[in-house]
């Protein structure tokens, strides 16, 4: 059985993998579409977010203001829902995060598709898939600290427009799955550059 080649496992994958990058800008394209119509057709809109709190029951949270309606506590499943405006500055604030968020997929899943496709035409130790494979570590690095800083900005947002009860205490996590697979990506990319060594000394043995 081949490990390489059109025909092999690495072949398949790199199909795979050219569907779901193809699947990834559609859902992009998609989701961003449906934001720039929205106000056209909803007066609120309905958003649920994962938040971490220290200590809380299941509760109804006031609205600081006018403009807002109460949202709603799930400490069983961790989640906040509350409805929005869809005004303009809302929905610039939402596609930007649905942008970025996107962003940090499609590249990492383009870096995957280059390097699958290398394997597919038998040549895996190249100067380009080390590269490659750091460039998804620091993706993946960036990911993290992103999803820290919107979880920041998140529970900035909620405080600032909500009446929390003095029991309950957002909490901020950190995506360290994420951090640790960079970290170890890095590494992988380190082997494999000693691999490009071994290669490309066999070929001029030869």
């Amino acid at each position: 059985m081949k490990t390489l080649g059109n025909k092999s496992l690495s072949g398949i994958l790199s199909v795979i993998i050219q569907i779901v990058w193809w699947l990834e800008w559609f859902g992009a394209v998609v989701i961003t579409a449906a934001l720039i119509i929205m106000p056209f057709f909803k007066k609120n809109v309905g958003f649920n977010t994962p938040v971490t709190f220290a200590t809380a029951a299941i509760k109804t949270v006031s609205a600081a203001g006018t403009d807002f309606e109460n949202g709603q506590l799930n400490a069983t499943e961790g989640s906040f829902s509350f409805q929005i405006q869809p005004s303009l500055s809302n929905i610039l604030i939402m596609i930007f995060i649905v942008v970025v968020a996107f962003s940090f997929f499609i590249l990492a899943t383009y870096q995957l598709r280059l390097i699958f496709l290398s394997f597919a035409k038998n040549e895996p130790f190249v100067e380009f898939n080390i590269t490659r494979i750091r460039k998804i570590g620091f993706i993946l690095i960036g990911y993290a600290l992103a999803q820290l800083l919107y979880h920041i900005a998140l529970n900035q947002y909620l405080i600032n427009h909500f009446k929390w009860s003095n029991d309950i205490l957002l909490t901020y996590s950190f995506n360290l799955s994420a951090l640790f697979t960079g970290v170890t990506l890095i590494v992988v990319a380190e082997v494999f550059k000693l691999g490009t060594s071994l290669d490309n000394e066999q070929k001029l043995t030869i």
